[in-house]
């Protein structure tokens, strides 16, 4: 049971780092145009 809690963990840990990155992206794109 703690085992797949730590799987989840990690998998929600790499989804959110994964658009954290494309977010701060997005906003670099946003302030180059302007």
């Amino acid at each position: 049971m703690q085992a797949d809690g730590g799987q989840d963990a990690v998998r929600v840990h790499r989804v959110a780092h994964g658009l954290a990155e494309i977010f701060d992206d997005h906003a670099e794109h946003v302030v180059a145009q302007q």
